[in-house]
């Protein structure tokens, strides 16, 4: 078995975290700090698990490990390089976040390692020092890039999917992650400025009153998405979205809970990164740069709130 090493312990990375140590597999976690790290893990049958301490925030990394940064979108690119001269030679990189990373600047930083994509729709909170685990979902994930043979892939492809089937099955690997990156994408565009704009749930926007910006914020995001080779279909992704509205009705959303504990939100890595493609290829982006400017102001609120 791979040896596993996760950097962070935010609410998906505990979760991960927990259900390594349900399974009693050894792992390694890294940490920025030691100060205010959640605790236990309640999972959604009423159990807690109680997360092993972090001795050091830095440790080893063996060979051959599966190296797991469930973080925050703004928080990739510095973990990256914290790693780039500690990962081994056969370690694989695994990135689970929200929204859209600068793959240039990401394959730059590692150019020798693979970097695999993935994303979840299992889903934790943490509340004060323990993270509830809120629902279960599915995972897909797919190769950014890999300098190792076809056979080493292959090998790495079966080591990740069969360590996420224990920890957030179902899972499935996908040859077009682009797709499905996209499709979480404009899932996120739509629900959480919304939701944090307009402080409401997830559920609240199946309402008719925002049945006009849902339906300009999908078609924006298409479009962009088609000037990168990304084709979606309107139907399916209003659906999908409707979807996910209402399968989440009553939980708030990330950056909903990011703005109300005046914590920075993932807008650019969202609303941010659509309207920046947008302007690049000349697509109008007009509603996607309204709910940016919203969420920044927001932002900017916050700050001056706090100072």
């Amino acid at each position: 078995m791979n040896p596993i090493h996760i950097v962070g312990r935010g609410a998906i990375g505990s979760l991960l975290a927990a259900k390594l140590v349900n399974l009693d597999r050894l792992f390694t976690c890294e940490v920025r700090s030691l100060n205010n790290l959640p605790k236990t893990v309640l999972n959604l049958d009423k159990s807690v698990t109680r997360l092993p301490a972090i001795i050091t925030h830095q440790p080893n990394i063996l060979d051959d490990s599966i190296v797991i940064v469930p973080l925050k979108a703004y928080q990739i690119e510095n973990a990256l390089r914290d790693l780039a001269f500690r990962l081994p030679k056969r370690a694989s990189v695994v990135l689970l976040h929200n929204g859209m990373l600068d793959r240039k600047a990401i394959k730059a930083l590692l150019p020798n390692h693979s970097i695999y994509l993935a994303t979840t729709s299992h889903a934790a909170k943490r509340e004060g020092s323990q993270i509830h685990i809120t629902g279960t979902g599915t995972t897909q994930f797919g190769l950014a890039k890999s300098p190792h043979s076809p056979d080493a892939i292959s090998t790495e492809i079966a080591s990740i999917k069969s360590l996420f089937t224990r920890l957030i099955s179902p899972v499935s690997y996908s040859d077009d992650i682009d797709q499905i990156l996209w499709q979480k994408l404009i899932v996120n565009a739509v629900i959480n400025p919304l939701t944090a704009i307009h402080n409401i749930k997830n559920g609240v926007l199946g309402d008719s009153a925002f049945t006009k910006v849902i339906m300009n914020i999908i078609q924006e995001c298409i479009e962009v998405a088609s000037t990168l080779s990304v084709q979606l279909e309107y139907t399916v992704m209003s659906e999908l979205v409707r979807s996910v509205i209402q399968n989440t009705a009553n939980n708030y959303s990330s950056m909903h809970q990011d703005l109300k504990n005046h914590r920075p939100s993932e807008i650019d890595y969202i609303s941010g990164f659509i309207v920046s493609k947008g302007k690049e290829n000349g697509v109008d982006v007009s509603e996607n740069t309204r709910l940016l400017d919203q969420i920044k102001r927001l932002e900017q609120a916050n700050e001056n709130h706090s100072k």
